[in-house]
């Protein structure tokens, strides 16, 4: 009796290790919002700032205008057409690639239009630091 109900045991043990996987992966590709997270995610992991950063620093404020109303770069169109999933999580990953590389592309023209004006501070204060300094030594 006892080793009949241990042999169950084992045998639903492994029914569930080998059905698991698969019905975890079928739920994980369904869904608008499931699509949003995995291309917000992929985004973060392929998409490089320093561009966006470069474009910041040297256009200043038109940059950042534009990587504010401009629409973000999209996944590649094989890999969203590859997916074994619903045509919801698909939808919802293309979103969130693109608003991911959004906001991406935004807060590094940010941080590159900032670096510009700190720069452009500091020269400013050691240019005028120079120039009173000068005036001081010559009595103007």
């Amino acid at each position: 009796m006892r080793r009949t109900r241990v042999a169950i045991v084992v045998a639903l043990c492994a029914l569930v290790g080998a059905v698991y996987p698969v019905v975890a992966q079928n739920q994980q590709l369904t869904g608008y919002s499931n699509g949003y997270d995995a291309g917000r995610v992929d985004a973060k992991a392929e998409i490089n700032g320093t561009g966006p950063f470069i474009g910041g620093l040297l256009l200043g404020i038109f940059f950042v205008g534009y990587s504010v109303l401009a629409d973000g770069n999209l996944p590649p169109t094989g890999r969203v057409q590859a997916m074994n999933a619903s045509d919801d999580y698909k939808r919802g990953y293309m979103d969130g690639y693109q608003k991911e590389w959004q906001s991406i592309r935004t807060r590094n023209a940010l941080f590159g239009w900032g670096t510009a004006i700190a720069v452009e501070l500091v020269i400013y204060a050691v240019l005028l630091n120079a120039l009173m300094s000068y005036s001081y030594s010559y009595g103007y």
